[in-house]
């Protein structure tokens, strides 16, 4: 069954007729017939021939299509649309099936199923929600990493090579059948304008793309964050980068995983068939919430090693105020948990005030104000924490309570 026109409206605003060319003269089956140049192409599938022997120039056409190419002509739309149906047709494809396969000659894929204990193709949208962010957590965190392999990242503005990737070279897909398929495609190069080359670039040439080696980065650091939870290559938390590793990355595996009702997630990759096949990512690999506490401690592992204890000075809102039951209650001494901006990402922060400054930050939890507190900055058992001798700004936080209650009155 033919599927309607409308179908492959879509698909014609993604595809450029110059990346359908390229599929078909890298097919190997399709042949060039004729080309007017920045107007049109006429290509031919010859069909089966009975006899090997038998003459090329006599086999019949098993199909010919015209490739419109001239996207200013008023009826290009129609006619580039035209050529799509036809294409797929030959194929028995669908409209999504089709833009795929033109798709994968020059991008690769990641794809991250979900298979759910219950619910089949379908998902909370919170879980979507959470799987949607870890996904671009985790190519953020790979994107660092390629860039800036020697740095740690404390937030700030991104270099110019991540921003480009994360808004310009990476999209989501279609989701495909198999349980819930998330599709996340990066484009290797710009297909050229077939009146300008007749040559595609050199495979080695689009490999060494930065999406390509941020992919390559994505499939080494899930490898070696399974091998990690599983007790293998140790070594790699001795220079994750070199394995694709970082505590952004693992985090994000995490927050994949981590939902109730989830029975495995299942991440593999398609790589795009103009390029050179990497060695990384030639097989899927599948986590599980047996998983989940390993990965907590590689997580914790690589957060200690690229967040040192340092002296900081937090700005942050009151979350939550509990009392601290190590510290003598004569003291008024209360566990205070801030919401707070750490190396670019806002973070719940754990310390401890006694006395006035307990008083202080119960009154700017009342008035939802923030607080400035300096301490020694830590990540461990899996929480971050201000801890030594926590200093609150009173002077500032007691102007804005004034000011506060005074606009109140």
């Amino acid at each position: 069954m033919t599927a309607p026109d409308a179908d492959y409206r879509d698909v014609a605003e993604n595809l450029p007729p110059a990346a359908v060319s390229q599929y078909l003269a890298a097919s190997g089956d399709w042949i060039l017939e004729t080309r007017h140049a920045g107007v049109r192409e006429v290509w031919n599938l010859p069909a089966p021939s009975a006899s090997p022997a038998h003459d090329q120039v006599r086999r019949r056409h098993r199909a010919r299509i015209m490739l419109p190419l001239a996207t200013h002509f008023i009826d290009f739309r129609q006619h580039f649309r035209d050529a799509l149906s036809a294409l797929a047709l030959i194929n028995g494809w669908s409209p999504v099936q089709l833009e795929r396969e033109i798709l994968s000659l020059h991008s690769d894929t990641f794809l991250v199923r979900l298979v759910q204990e219950h619910g089949g193709g379908s998902l909370p949208l919170r879980q979507a929600e959470t799987t949607i962010d870890a996904i671009y957590k985790m190519l953020r965190a790979a994107a660092l990493t390629t860039a800036t392999p020697r740095q740690i990242f404390r937030g700030g503005r991104l270099p110019a090579t991540v921003s480009t990737f994360l808004e310009d070279d990476v999209r989501l897909g279609h989701t495909q059948r198999g349980s819930f398929v998330f599709t996340v495609v990066t484009q290797l190069d710009n297909p050229a304008d077939p009146q300008s080359t007749d040559e595609d670039p050199p495979a080695d040439q689009q490999a060494q793309h930065f999406p390509r080696r941020v992919m390559e980065n994505v499939a080494l650091g899930i490898t070696n964050a399974r091998n990690l939870a599983d007790g293998r290559t140790p070594t790699a938390l001795s220079n994750p980068p070199k394995w694709g590793l970082s505590a952004g990355l693992v985090e994000s595996l995490m927050e994949i995983t981590e939902p109730e009702g989830l029975s495995s997630v299942d991440l593999s990759f398609d790589w795009a068939a103009a390029g050179s096949r990497p060695t990384v990512g030639a097989r899927p690999v599948s986590f599980h919430h047996a998983h989940l506490e390993r990965l907590q401690r590689v997580h914790e592992q690589l957060l200690q090693r690229e967040e040192p204890v340092r002296h900081e000075t937090l700005i942050g809102t009151v979350v939550s105020l509990s009392r601290d039951d190590e510290v003598p209650s004569g003291d008024g001494a209360a566990a205070v948990i801030i919401s707070a901006e750490v190396s670019g990402r806002r973070r719940n922060v754990h310390l401890t005030l006694t006395g006035r400054q307990h008083d202080l930050a119960i009154q700017a939890y009342r008035l939802k104000l923030p607080i400035v507190v300096t301490g020694d900055l830590t990540f461990a058992r899996r929480a971050w924490q201000l801890e030594g001798t926590v200093e609150l700004d009173e002077s500032m936080l007691l102007r804005r309570i004034a000011d506060t209650r005074g606009t109140d009155t």
